[in-house]
């Protein structure tokens, strides 16, 4: 199942353009529970309608799957300590991160993170390794889709 939103930026502050997607819950026959919250950004005079697809068939850049009793305030305290903050020196908006989506895989919560198309390599590296180092961090999967992680990879000691 995928989900699809066209979204029109609009101007929300004088250094961009920004347009935020509220809860989205989907709750495929898998029993793979994806929900979250998409922020989007574009540059300054930019007008234009995305497409943005969320969903357990939609590859993220990063799967991060959290230990077992993990609570939503530790996780939320990741979320703002370990990934980029929501705006650069320039006051760009979400100028690493396009969309963080919450996801339940095999009696794990997670996130699927997509990258922004113009976060460099060495931005993305770094992201990945900070999310390595938490320590409320169980597994992390790169450049999959949450519908292809299998229990067996979970529950393994070796997760890309």
């Amino acid at each position: 199942m995928v989900a699809t939103a066209n979204i029109s930026l609009q101007r929300t502050a004088p250094y961009g353009l920004a347009a935020e997607l509220g809860s989205l819950c989907v709750r495929p026959k898998s029993g793979l529970i994806v929900c979250g919250v998409i922020w989007l950004s574009a540059l300054v005079g930019c007008s234009r309608a995305l497409e943005v697809q969320v969903g357990e068939q939609v590859r993220a850049d990063i799967i991060v799957l959290f230990k077992l009793g993990t609570q939503g305030a530790t996780i939320n305290d990741f979320l703002t300590r370990t990934l980029p903050p929501s705006h650069d020196s320039s006051g760009n908006y979400r100028p690493v991160i396009l969309s963080e989506l919450f996801i339940e895989s095999h009696g794990y919560a997670g996130y699927a993170i997509t990258f922004q198309e113009s976060a460099s390599e060495a931005t993305r590296q770094a992201v990945v390794r900070s999310i390595r180092q938490s320590p409320i961090v169980y597994r992390v999967f790169l450049n999959r889709r949450p519908d292809s992680i299998s229990p067996r990879e979970v529950d393994s000691h070796a997760a890309a």
